[in-house]
């Protein structure tokens, strides 16, 4: 007779039907090992399962990541040439009230209090600097944003650090070879080999947009991309490719499908936006203060896909990085900024509230115990679900089955 899954267990198999099932075993060992990459992992289960409160669920909508969470957070190179520390991951956006960003990242600092060494108190002091400054960069209504010279803390030293990174170091870790026998590492970390097929099609959408400039034309190889923890096992290629001028003209890209609304959305492409790619290419274009380099939505075949570069200033941000308690609390009243900022970005755009409503819900403090309670709530269902899901035998999870 077969076993019978849990309930935790067949919503998520559920939910990753279709994938590739060699991503989703590395995706379930990871989410089996950690609550953090848990909840990492389950979006959707978190907007489900915890309702927001009355007070937040009735408060401003703005245009929000959607997947908010500490390791959502990092540094990368700006279309204008300058590396940023900001919010990294828009899969999710959607037109939703602010809260729900704000309690998943509440939620998430909490799971990982609980799978840190730093003390509770530490942890519940940033809660509150996180909440506070929030509030207070929402009430001055005017977005601003993080780069290296207006950083302070771990993340100036994090920018420092990565603007001394050089493309020769991205390659070393990512490829193997030189010139035209340079391919990439298919190390089953970061890549696996892609099939002719899937070489082709990649290829020939490499050489639609060569021809418009958009890219090099010679492409060296095209691998499946292992990244990320919620999308892990959708279809996900990194192309290496060669442009004029020696090992500093190849260029890593990487292209996502976007297989399904953001959780927030209910079903369908929240309008005005024809396709999810439009949607998180359009959306995390407004919510940062500078859009990564070459940032895209583009067809291939029937799907369309978001594309942007690889660089070598790519990182998030984790707690390992900082130095004590101090650090901890700057650490996470910065978060709160980039937060508020994103949320006022995105105020009348698209149907969201305007940045005087935004202003004056930074003003009220009617909203914050209701959000940590929230967050308590939700970090609480994360535990509980993830103890069923990681008491599930690894054989049996097969989304086919």
């Amino acid at each position: 007779m077969p076993a019978v899954l849990p309930e935790t267990a067949r919503r998520i198999l559920d939910h990753d039907r279709g994938r590739d099932p060699v991503r989703l075993a590395l995706k379930y060992a990871k989410i089996q090992a950690s609550a953090f990459a848990f909840l990492r992992a389950t979006p959707f289960l978190y907007f489900a399962d915890v309702p927001l409160p009355p007070v937040l669920a009735g408060g401003p909508r703005s245009w929000l990541c959607g997947d908010l969470h500490l390791e959502n957070f990092g540094a990368y190179r700006g279309s204008n040439g300058l590396v940023y520390f900001d919010i990294n991951d828009f899969d999710e956006a959607a037109l939703a009230p602010v809260g729900w960003d704000l309690g998943r990242l509440l939620a998430s600092m909490m799971v990982a209090a609980d799978e840190s060494t730093w003390p509770r108190q530490a942890w519940q002091s940033a809660v509150e600097a996180c909440v506070h400054t929030y509030a207070e960069t929402l009430a001055t209504g005017k977005p601003l944003w993080i780069e290296r010279r207006t950083a302070r803390g771990p993340i100036r030293s994090l920018l420092r650090q990565l603007a001394r990174r050089r493309v020769r170091l991205l390659l070393k870790s990512r490829t193997t070879g030189r010139g035209d026998a340079r391919r990439l590492l298919k190390d089953g970390r970061r890549a696996l080999p892609a099939t002719a097929a899937e070489r082709a099609k990649v290829r020939a959408l490499m050489q639609q947009l060569a021809t418009a400039g958009t890219v090099p034309s010679k492409v060296l190889d095209v691998a499946r991309r292992i990244a990320g923890t919620s999308s892990l096992g959708s279809e996900r290629y990194v192309v290496l490719l060669q442009g004029p001028g020696g090992a500093d003209a190849v260029h890593l890209v990487d292209l996502k499908t976007e297989a399904r609304p953001a959780s927030l959305v209910a079903g369908a492409v929240a309008a005005p936006f024809k396709t999810d790619a439009a949607r998180t290419v359009e959306l995390q274009t407004i919510g940062q203060a500078v859009p990564p380099v070459g940032l895209s939505a583009q067809r291939m075949g029937r799907r369309w896909y978001v594309m942007r570069e690889l660089q070598p200033t790519e990182d998030r941000m984790n707690i390992e990085r900082l130095k004590d308690v101090t650090e901890l609390g700057a650490f996470a009243a910065d978060l709160g900024r980039l937060t508020a900022w994103m949320h006022l970005r995105g105020a009348g755009r698209y149907g969201a509230d305007g940045v005087d409503t935004l202003m004056a819900f930074g003003r009220r403090r009617d909203w914050r115990k209701p959000l940590v309670a929230h967050a308590r709530a939700a970090r609480d269902r994360v535990h509980d679900q993830h103890r069923e899901f990681a008491a599930v035998d690894p054989m049996l999870l097969k989304p086919d089955r």
